[in-house]
């Protein structure tokens, strides 16, 4: 039997998708239409999970799956997604928005799932590390093409996301805007930043009470939705696709 994951189908305003998977957070990836979207998902999937399998994590497949612990890239076509629900925002999805809000980030986070997600962004941010400790100062500054961010950039942005959805866990707007001034880190080096922001972050979910976790916010002028299982969510994969980038580019 073949393994299959469930995936929300985000419509983008500007005609583009991006398929989500809540097990496999940083596969996240854009298309422009849904039938590319849909071709791309087992080779994506597969790779995550291998990517997953080398540090000790992944996800619960179902039972009876084809992909099996050491498989790796060979058990790549027996991995497919399944469309549970679809969605419209008003997200240009070409340009990487999204605004989704899926039915499995409406559930309270478990505190294995708490855990379990806090690992994979961990080990995110490790090969982000990684990736950026092995080059010099020149490389930091060097874009890959004009209009491209440079690295350095990449990481300041990395952490101004994650201050992003921090800040999203916040009941009030009010509270929102002071932990944002609080928090932000401003003057500090880009790893600086990653560092305290991150922190904070995890300090933020783990101290969470059972209520706080199931909790819906809303801050934005769209009206989007945020839970603490979407914030956990959008950290691992804007990472893990910022992480991918630096690597295809440098």
């Amino acid at each position: 039997m073949s393994a299959e994951l469930d995936a929300g189908l985000e419509l983008g305003a500007d005609g583009w998708c991006m398929l989500h998977f809540p097990a496999v957070a940083g596969v996240a990836y854009k298309a422009p239409d849904v039938t590319q979207a849909l071709d791309q998902a087992p080779l994506r999937l597969a790779e995550e999970l291998a990517w997953l399998e080398k540090r000790g994590l992944g996800p619960e497949l179902p039972q009876g799956s084809a992909f099996k612990p050491g498989g790796g890239m060979a058990g790549m076509g027996d991995v497919a997604c399944r469309v549970v629900e679809t969605t419209r925002t008003r997200a240009a999805c070409a340009t990487g928005d999204t605004e989704a809000f899926l039915a499995a980030w409406a559930e309270p986070l478990g505190q294995e799932q708490l855990s379990r997600g806090l690992a994979y962004l961990d080990a995110a941010r490790a090969d982000l590390l990684e990736i950026t400790l092995r080059q010099d100062s020149a490389w930091l500054n060097q874009a890959p093409s004009p209009g491209c961010r440079t690295p350095r950039e990449v990481l300041h942005h990395l952490a101004d996301a994650e201050l992003f959805y921090l800040v999203r866990l916040e009941p009030t707007p009010e509270r929102a805007a002071a932990l944002w001034r609080e928090a932000a880190a401003k003057g500090s080096s880009e790893l600086d930043r990653l560092t305290l922001i991150r922190q904070r972050l995890a300090e933020r979910l783990n101290g969470l009470d059972q209520g706080a976790l199931g909790r819906i916010t809303v801050h934005d002028p769209h009206a989007e939705r945020w839970t603490a299982a979407k914030v956990l969510y959008r950290a691992i994969w804007h990472q893990r696709h910022h992480a991918r980038a630096l690597i295809r580019e440098y």
